[in-house]
């Protein structure tokens, strides 16, 4: 069932539409407030594949989704399904053989493919061998089906399986050699907070934490103390907190030297690992290319905060990821400048539409909104912003 009263508002309107959004965009150093600079968003049309009836299966976007295991079945389905909603053509999910079964239950529109092993015992030393051996048997299987993918949404329901971690590595390795987009997510971005150079120098990885994650992230280079005192409400105004946040999310994108990060919260933030790049590109003061740029969306949304919502973001940035592949190809990723501008739209794209229809399915349900009606809600969004059709090759001026 989709988000009825939205999309009989929205009938027959395929203009953009003024919605309340606030975005924006800001030069901001670790000492200094933010500075903002203004920004445009028609440029997130040129990242999505156009509609064509020419073309085949798979080329509009082949997304990847690593996670789902015996806990956690849901949060691997609304990441690949959000990437099917925004117009990627296929999601495949890389899931432990207990979650497969649940999940394609869920939806006939996704690829379930049971290849991460989980540690069959609950010995808390593992050797080494047993270790490499189980994680080697399902990275064989997982490779085969690798080549195809434009991009990765790694973490949703993952869990934190020793041997699926171990795998998790290898794909992390393998994706950087293939220079393929990837998204870190949920417990994925537990494993890097214990091992951080899993993913530096990483300039493709997107890292989308929300504050707990972040704070487990900070730990790689603060003290406790330090860190829960960047996270911490306390007493403080929230503009304070906020500030504190940012400074934090701008050392923190230093420290990891590649991967970019998006804080999920309340307002979302971005921080672009290659903010020169984009600071001369959209900075009309050439000058300002010496700070970092930060994005910060705050936006109309639910004010019912269920489960899944974060997903649907990691899974809405993996599939622009996918389209902007299979539409420029690998040497839109090569130019580094190029890429930095790209993922600004990307990040600033996901955020604005889950928002969106978090929204739009807060307006229907109230507090009986969750991710599914979320997710049905991603079309009226879309058509809200002029995305809905947009690259109509047929009829679209």
């Amino acid at each position: 069932m989709g988000c009825l009263c939205s999309l009989e508002c929205l009938a027959g309107n395929e203009e953009p539409l003024p919605m309340g959004w606030r975005v924006n965009l800001f030069v901001s150093s670790p000492n200094t407030p933010p500075t903002a600079l203004g920004m445009h968003t028609g440029a997130l049309r040129q990242l999505l594949s156009p509609l064509a009836s020419s073309a085949h299966k798979g080329q509009n976007g082949r997304v990847g989704v690593i996670g789902g295991c015996l806990q956690y079945t849901g949060a691997p389905y609304y990441a690949a399904s959000a990437a099917l909603n925004l117009g990627a053509d296929l999601a495949y999910i890389f899931c432990t053989p207990d979650a497969a079964i649940p999940i394609k239950c869920y939806s006939p529109e996704l690829i379930v493919l049971p290849f991460l092993v989980p540690q069959n015992s609950l010995a808390t030393t593992i050797p080494d061998a047993e270790m490499e051996s189980h994680s080697a048997v399902a990275w064989e299987k997982i490779k085969n089906h690798f080549s195809p993918l434009h991009s990765l949404v790694i973490g949703p329901g993952l869990g934190r399986d020793p041997f699926v971690l171990r795998t998790v590595e290898l794909i992390l390795e393998h994706s950087r050699t293939m220079s393929v987009p990837v998204v870190c997510d949920g417990d994925c971005l537990y494993h890097i907070a214990r091992q951080p150079q899993l993913v530096k120098n990483s300039p493709l990885f997107l890292l989308t934490p929300n504050i707990r994650e972040f704070y487990l992230l900070l730990l790689t280079f603060l003290t406790e103390e330090e860190a829960r005192s960047v996270i911490s409400p306390n007493s403080s105004p929230e503009d304070e907190r906020l500030h504190r946040l940012q400074r934090a999310g701008i050392q923190l994108v230093e420290q990891l030297n590649g991967p970019s990060i998006l804080l999920k919260g309340e307002v979302d933030l971005f921080f672009p690992a290659h903010a020169q790049s984009a600071c001369h590109s959209m900075a009309e003061d050439r000058s300002t290319a010496s700070s970092c740029l930060l994005l910060e969306v705050d936006e109309l949304s639910s004010r019912v905060r269920c489960g899944g919502q974060g997903d649907i973001v990691a899974g809405l940035c993996g599939s622009i990821m996918a389209q902007y592949v299979g539409r420029y190809g690998q040497e839109g990723c090569a130019d580094q400048r190029q890429w930095a501008d790209a993922l600004l739209e990307m990040v600033q794209g996901a955020s604005s539409i889950t928002r969106k229809a978090a929204y739009l399915a807060y307006i229907e349900y109230g507090r009986s909104s969750n991710a599914s009606r979320i997710l049905d809600c991603i079309p009226a969004a879309l058509r809200a912003a002029g995305l809905l059709h947009h690259g109509d090759l047929a009829d679209d001026g």
